[in-house]
């Protein structure tokens, strides 16, 4: 008997300390991180916390992004002048934290989140909106699941061809699983329009946040991400425990970090979020790989839930000149800007823009023209500035129908410089010539220059009436 007693002492003892492992380990690895921290002088704290008692056996189900795709092309968006922080939290349109769990699903995590989103703020849902990564992870989607995903390019894709229905109609389950969604599914999905990736520099990600929304994207995870509790994250100690997608929901210039929504619960981090210091987009972080800016297609209703659409920026000097594409660089000089038109399509599925508004926002000032009329489906209008001085301009403009459904943005940037004069000369004429002839030549330039003396109400009017389709002639002035 004693024995038996004492085999199971042992057996007890041998459990326990099998069990003590993980926590020294985590614990060994928490003063080495704070260590490193305090020695490189970086921003941000350490502890522990769920995920990381559990050890990095569990991360590895959680890292869903076990190879980072780089193989892909960027092509650059047009650079306006951004504010120097912004949160789209403040604007109410981020949806709730969620926790992945015990499954490699952080991909599908931030497509949804961003898609959750989109339908938010530009289709007009309720920041409640709540849609299934299960329908992602299950063989609905049959490219990716729990073991992870290699290209975010490709969920985008099929959000853009098949959709994602709401929770309930596929609740979550943390698990790989058959397509089995509730029957009505094809009544019940959102869906995007169009997507593309976003080259990996700060200027870029900040400012495809700013034009699009949330945008999703991944970076590399190291040690001591795990136990983040709060403040800057930049790389302090640790190996490579892999690769994970997140939600990139604003940025501050001041502080020099951008802000993230994760999936791993709201009680890690900073109720869920962190904030990451900009210097990790070029560094071994590799912050901001893969990431994907997306545009808003439709939800349940159909085309009536849908915003309307710009495109075809382009621009004019004077009456009946060619139509240019508003493509940088763009430079005119201050007689010029009373001529100076920019004009763009637009559809709009519920023909509903009248009684409606523009915003034009140029250099951080928001000018709201309206109310619209006369706007065709589809049609073609525009904006001309009244005066400007010399200086670099850009901005972007948007439609906002009678509902208050806000189409997408088009940027615009330009420059406006003080016109040259040519100096007269007068030793190389001889003294029987006619000079008087020469300085008329050259004020006929100036006033060519100036575009005669058409008023800059006029000028964009007029302008617009020459246009074979009417360009224009609901334009607005700034």
């Amino acid at each position: 008997m004693l024995a038996k007693k004492g085999l199971m002492l042992i057996g007890i003892i041998w459990l326990a300390l099998m069990l003590a492992v993980p926590a020294f380990a985590s614990q060994q690895d928490l003063d080495q991180i704070r260590a490193a921290i305090a020695a490189k002088h970086l921003n941000w704290t350490a502890d522990e916390n769920k995920l990381t008692e559990q050890g990095r056996e569990h991360w590895s189900q959680l890292l869903g992004m076990p190879q980072i795709s780089q193989d892909y092309e960027a092509e650059n968006l047009p650079e306006t002048r951004l504010p120097s922080s912004w949160d789209w939290r403040d604007q109410n349109i981020v949806t709730s934290i969620k926790d992945q769990q015990n499954c490699g699903s952080c991909w599908a995590h931030a497509m949804i989140g961003a898609l959750e989103s989109l339908a938010v703020k530009d289709g007009g849902y309720p920041k409640s909106l709540n849609l299934s990564e299960q329908y992602l992870v299950s063989d609905c989607f049959p490219t990716y699941d729990c073991n992870g995903a290699e290209e975010m390019l490709i969920v985008a894709n099929f959000l853009k061809s098949s959709g994602a229905p709401d929770e309930a109609c596929y609740p979550y389950e943390a698990r790989n699983t058959p397509c089995q969604p509730c029957s009505d599914v094809n009544q019940r999905k959102y869906k995007i329009s169009n997507a593309g990736h976003v080259a990996e520099s700060v200027s870029q990600l900040k400012q495809a946040c700013y034009d699009y929304g949330p945008i999703a994207g991944a970076m590399l995870v190291y040690t001591d991400f795990m136990y983040y509790s709060g403040g800057v994250y930049s790389y302090a100690w640790g190996q490579l425990e892999g690769g994970h997608a997140m939600l990139i929901v604003g940025w501050n210039d001041s502080s020099q970090y951008f802000i993230v929504k994760n999936s791993f619960g709201s009680w890690w981090g900073e109720s869920g979020y962190f904030r990451i210091a900009y210097s990790q987009v070029s560094n071994d972080v590799e912050f901001g790989t893969d990431s994907i800016w997306m545009t808003w297609g439709s939800g349940p209703g159909g085309s009536s839930d849908k915003p309307p659409i710009l495109d075809n920026l382009g621009y004019y000097l004077k009456s009946g000149s060619k139509y240019n594409p508003l493509t940088p660089p763009i430079k005119i000089t201050t007689d010029q800007v009373k001529n100076f038109v920019i004009g763009f399509d637009y559809d709009d599925p519920e023909c509903n823009l009248n009684e409606g508004h523009m915003d034009v926002l140029v250099n951080g000032k928001n000018e709201e023209l309206g109310p619209l009329t006369d706007m065709t489906c589809p049609g073609t209008t525009g904006f001309y500035f009244t005066s400007l001085d010399a200086d670099s301009y850009s901005g972007k403009v948007s439609l906002t129908d009678a509902n208050d459904k806000e189409s997408n943005k088009l940027n615009f940037s330009f420059q406006v410089t003080t016109p040259t004069t040519t100096p007269t000369t007068t030793t190389t004429v001889p003294s029987d010539d006619d000079g008087g002839g020469d300085d008329e030549s050259g004020d006929d330039a100036s006033g060519d220059d100036a575009s005669g003396d058409d008023t800059s109400g006029g000028a964009s009017q007029s302008s617009s009436d020459d246009d074979n389709s009417g360009n224009h002639k609901n334009g607005c002035g700034v």
